[in-house]
């Protein structure tokens, strides 16, 4: 009986391998740290909400084991609020990346930003730096506001959309008799 179970033993040893090319493809997958379904997430700065953001998904990874970053495979919508705690900047994305450590937005893919002064730019990319606090794409756009719609290929903008600078622009622009357009 002892002859048996060593003879099961020593197949059951012999049998086990490890294919080190096996194991080195598994440990390669790249899978994510976090993973977050039906976010509602809020950030708030010395007691006044800054940021409202809703996801129907998030992936937290590390991008290259160097840089922490957010994707939003599913799509985005980020608020931006001012200290009265009104919303001044809406952005609608399909998909979002946020490159936590350089706090760097990426939306793309069906993007509209919405101001509280009634400005609606429509893209397919745009960035959003939040330490420089502006805005800007280097891709087709349109700006839609109450008198005026503008074409161009890239822009410039700061986060609330008070200073903007278009690249290639063309469209229609009203303008008061007394306000000085300037083409740099």
């Amino acid at each position: 009986m002892v002859k048996y179970f060593c003879f099961i033993f020593i197949i059951l040893l012999l049998s086990c391998s490890n294919n080190l090319n096996e194991i080195k493809e598994l440990s390669n997958v790249e899978t994510p740290d976090v993973e977050i379904d039906n976010l509602n997430f809020y950030y708030s700065d010395s007691a006044y909400v800054r940021f409202r953001m809703i996801a129907p998904k998030v992936i937290i990874k590390s991008k290259d084991k160097v840089e922490l970053i957010r994707e939003f495979p599913e799509s985005i919508t980020l608020y931006s609020f001012n200290k009265k705690g009104e919303k001044t900047t809406e952005l609608v994305a399909d998909f979002a990346i946020h490159y936590i450590d350089s706090n760097l937005w990426l939306a793309k893919e069906n993007v509209i930003c919405l101001t509280n002064k009634g400005l609606k730019l429509t893209t397919e990319k745009v960035y959003w730096d939040m330490e420089k606090k502006n805005f800007y794409t280097d891709v087709p756009l349109m700006i839609v506001d109450k008198k005026n719609i503008i074409y161009g290929q890239g822009l410039l903008a700061d986060e609330n959309f008070n200073y903007i600078r278009i690249q290639k622009s063309t469209g229609k622009i009203l303008a008061p008799k007394d306000e000085v357009i300037r083409n740099d």
